[in-house]
């Protein structure tokens, strides 16, 4: 529970910085199942593979609840409906999910080179339809990033845009859209290293702004 997190931090303060420590008492999940270590939904068929453009709807918390939250995005809003979930069922939210891997929630106005951009495009069209007609009170979104939604030059413009635009019509249907902010990405898998290094966790740690630059954020 946290307490006992709180007892062996992972990193401890030091001079008002974050410096990382070499061991705790415990990780959980244990590095070796890590990758088994997933959300209930996406267990229960509720993520659209990216060969796939269907829209598949999945209901958590009260089917009657007066406030009803939309969640969608792919794999980066994923890791939070255990989270969502547990929130919906204590407040008497109706949560509805709509969820696609690889493919981030925004105007598909990116050039559909391949099956995976055509399915996310049309999955997109789709997906805002659908959440627009179910009028949800609130949207909850994330993304790791959008094709074709950086310039060459780095400029985050147009993946900006696009998202905007699908956020915009949400708005307009009335919804409150929240968007969470992606986590930093590691340059590594960060269970393999855990694994490798267990008395020297200081081993994974990584640059805080290079993994922001590349993350979704």
């Amino acid at each position: 529970d946290g307490a006992r997190f709180l007892d062996t931090p992972a990193f401890t303060l030091r001079q008002g910085e974050l410096s990382a420590v070499d061991s705790v008492g415990f990780v959980i999940p244990a590095p070796t199942d890590a990758t088994r270590d997933l959300p209930e939904i996406q267990e229960e068929g509720c993520v659209v593979p990216q060969i796939r453009s269907e829209v598949t709807v999945c209901e958590r918390g009260d089917p009657d609840g007066e406030v009803i939250v939309a969640v969608v995005g792919d794999s980066k809003i994923l890791q939070w409906t255990t989270a969502l979930t547990t929130i919906a069922e204590r407040e008497g939210w109706r949560l509805l999910t709509y969820i696609k891997s690889a493919c981030a929630f925004s105007d598909p106005s990116y050039d559909l080179v391949d099956e995976a951009r055509e399915h996310c495009a049309a999955w997109n069209h789709d997906a805002l339809q659908q959440i627009i007609e179910a009028a949800p009170d609130v949207v909850v979104t994330a993304g790791r990033g959008v094709f074709d939604g950086r310039t060459d030059d780095g400029s985050i413009e147009p993946g900006a845009q696009r998202i905007a635009t699908w956020w915009g019509h949400l708005q307009d249907a009335g919804a409150t859209v929240i968007p969470v902010l992606d986590n930093p990405a590691p340059p590594f898998e960060v269970y393999e290293c855990v694994s490798e290094n267990p008395t020297r966790l200081s081993e994974c740690a990584f640059p805080r702004d290079r993994a922001i630059a590349q993350s979704g954020a």
